[in-house]
C-alpha cells in the first residue's frame, strides 16, 4: 500500500486492510478516494461514502468483473446500502409520506450510529446498541421501534439480493414494550362540545369534514370548490393536496390522486350553513386581498391561507393541537378525527358497509 503523508480516515483504514487480505493492491488516489488494483492492473475507484467506480475496460474479463464486484461487496457500508435502496425501492413501493418518513429517520436516527458500518459486519449487538443510544437521548420507545422497522426492511431485501448471508435485525435481544395507547375517538358528546368550540372560527368546516365525515386531512387540504356542488348538496373527494408540496408554494399545478376511493358524499341540511359560511369568508378575503393590492393566488382551493395559497398540512396538525389545549379537551391528533367519525357512524348505524364507502376505505 502506498504511503501518503495525509492521514487515512477510518473508513479507508479499514477497507484498505480488508482489500489487502484478499490480494488487492489500495492506496489514495489524489481525489480522496482509494483506489483498488487486481493482479497489478486498476480494477476500480472507492469514494469516502463507499461509492465504487471504474471502467469498463477494467472489467472487461470474468475474473476481474468478479473481482470488482467482490471490492463492492467490501466497500458497502450501510450509508451507501440504504440510501441506494430507499433511492430504488421508496418511489416503486412506498406512499411518497412513508418514503420521507423513511428518509427522515435514516438521516437523522439510524446514519448516525452506524452509517458508517461496513454493511457485511453489522451485527445484531451494533443494531442492540443504537437502538439503546436512541432511547437515552430521548427519542420515543415508538420512534426506535420505527428505526428497527426500517432496518429490518431494508436488511431483509440485502439478504435477499445476497450482499449479506443472514439478517442481524432478526437476531436483536432489545424487547419494545407495548406502545403508549392511541387516544380513545371522541364521543358523540364531545364531538358536539368541540363543534361549540370552533362554531364561527375558520376552524369549523374543518372540523366537521373530519370528525362528521371522516376525511384525511390531505383530502380536506385539497378539497375544490368545482368539486363541491351546493345546487345538488354533495361534494366529491377525489384528489388531494400532493404530499411533498413544498413550503411557502402559492399554485398548485396539479392535484394527486386520493389513497383509496373516490367518493360523492351528501351536503347535509346540518352541514349546508357551513360550506355557506366558509364560502363568503374566502369571498371576504379576496375583496381584501383587491382592495389591498396584494395578490391573490386562486388554486380554488375551499381551504386556503388569507392570499388563495394552500395550507400546510403540518401547522394544521400543530395548531389543532394547541385549539384543544386552549378548550381544555382531551389531547387527540387531528386524524383521530377520522376514527371518532368512523366509531360514531358504526355506533349509530351499525353498517360497515357504508362506513367504509364514506371513509373511501377499500371494500374489494
Amino acid at each position: 500500500m502506498d504511503q501518503q503523508m495525509k492521514p487515512l480516515s477510518p473508513y479507508f483504514s479499514e477497507l484498505s486492510l480488508r482489500l489487502s487480505k484478499e490480494g488487492y493492491t489500495v492506496h489514495i488516489g489524489e481525489t480522496d478516494c482509494l483506489s483498488a488494483d487486481w493482479q497489478g492492473l486498476p480494477l476500480c475507484r472507492i469514494t469516502a461514502d463507499g461509492g465504487v467506480r471504474y471502467w469498463q475496460e477494467d472489467v472487461a474479463t470474468p475474473e476481474r468483473e468478479r473481482a470488482c464486484e467482490r471490492a463492492t461487496d467490501l466497500a458497502c457500508t450501510v450509508r451507501e446500502y440504504m440510501t441506494e435502496w430507499i433511492d430504488r425501492h421508496g418511489s416503486a413501493n412506498l406512499r411518497p409520506s412513508t418514503e420521507a418518513s423513511y428518509r427522515s429517520h435514516m438521516k437523522n436516527h439510524i446514519f448516525p450510529y452506524i452509517g458508517d458500518v461496513f454493511l457485511n459486519q453489522l451485527s445484531p449487538a451494533m443494531l442492540d446498541d443504537m437502538y439503546r443510544q436512541l432511547a437515552e437521548k430521548g427519542l420515543s420507545q415508538s420512534s426506535v421501534k420505527y428505526a428497527h422497522r426500517i432496518m429490518g426492511v431494508s436488511l431483509e431485501h440485502a439478504r435477499r439480493y445476497h450482499y449479506i448471508s443472514s439478517n442481524p435485525a432478526r437476531d436483536i435481544l432489545t424487547k419494545f414494550g407495548k406502545q403508549s395507547k392511541t387516544p380513545d375517538p371522541y364521543t358523540v358528546d364531545q364531538m358536539r362540545q368541540l363543534l361549540a368550540v370552533v362554531m364561527g372560527t375558520e376552524w369549523e368546516l374543518i372540523v366537521v369534514l373530519g370528525g362528521l365525515y371522516g376525511l384525511r386531512l390531505s383530502e380536506i387540504i385539497g378539497l375544490r370548490w368545482r368539486n363541491v356542488d351546493l345546487a345538488g348538496n354533495t361534494f366529491g373527494v377525489v384528489e388531494q393536496l400532493p404530499f411533498n408540496t413544498p413550503a411557502n408554494t402559492t399554485v398548485i399545478s396539479e392535484m394527486a390522486p386520493v389513497k383509496s376511493s373516490e367518493r360523492t358524499l351528501p351536503i347535509t341540511p346540518l352541514v349546508r350553513p357551513y360550506f355557506e359560511r366558509h364560502l363568503e369568508l374566502q369571498k371576504e378575503q379576496k375583496r381584501f386581498a383587491k382592495q389591498s393590492e396584494n395578490p391573490y393566488f386562486d388554486n380554488d382551493l375551499v381551504f386556503a391561507k388569507p392570499n388563495g395559497a394552500p395550507k400546510r398540512r403540518e401547522r394544521i396538525s400543530a395548531n389543532f393541537g394547541q385549539l384543544l389545549r386552549h378548550a381544555e379537551m382531551p389531547h387527540i391528533r387531528f386524524h383521530d378525527l377520522r376514527h371518532t367519525a368512523a366509531t360514531n357512524m358504526h355506533q349509530l348505524t351499525g353498517d360497515f358497509y357504508t362506513v367504509g364507502q364514506i371513509l373511501g376505505h377499500s371494500l374489494k
